[in-house]
């Protein structure tokens, strides 16, 4: 399944739809619930899928600080290479993600060890990611990765 979203994401490259301001984790998660409501009224979705699917919403609401880092792009691509069973490369789109500008400014006020705990963080919140992105399931990979897809314009 993502296999097809990875290459959509490379077919879409620079027109995808980014965002990454503190917000677009919120309107993402919104746009899931939206999605799985009709899912689930247009029986597209069976029992197990609505179940999987909203678990996946909850934990990654309940977890959203790791993510929040990533912007739309940067999620869509960590949730294809995760679906797809491939951690190093979700791991590396995570780490590999450009700072925030809060992230920046911190870095330049900081400077000597900045990036250093920079990376400390990002590699804990990799770890914190990929324990939710663990959790959900199957099914709620799957459909965290077609929520991704639409976030980004996909």
């Amino acid at each position: 399944m993502s296999g097809d979203l990875a290459d959509k994401l490379k077919e879409k490259g620079d027109e995808l739809l980014d965002e990454k301001g503190d917000q677009w984790l919120g309107r993402v998660l919104d746009m899931g619930r939206t999605t799985l409501r009709a899912r689930g009224i247009d029986g597209s979705l069976d029992a197990d899928g609505v179940k999987a699917a909203s678990k996946a919403l909850d934990l990654l609401d309940e977890n959203k600080q790791p993510f929040v880092r990533l912007g739309k792009v940067g999620f869509a691509w960590t949730m294809a290479h995760f679906v797809d069973g491939d951690e190093d490369a979700a791991k590396w789109k995570y780490l590999e993600t450009k700072a925030t500008f809060r992230e920046r400014r911190a870095a330049m006020h900081a400077a000597g060890n900045a990036a250093f705990d920079e990376r400390k963080e990002r590699e804990e919140a990799w770890e914190e990611t990929k324990d939710v992105l663990q959790k959900v399931g199957t099914l709620g990979l799957k459909f965290l990765a077609t929520v991704a897809m639409a976030a980004v314009g996909v």
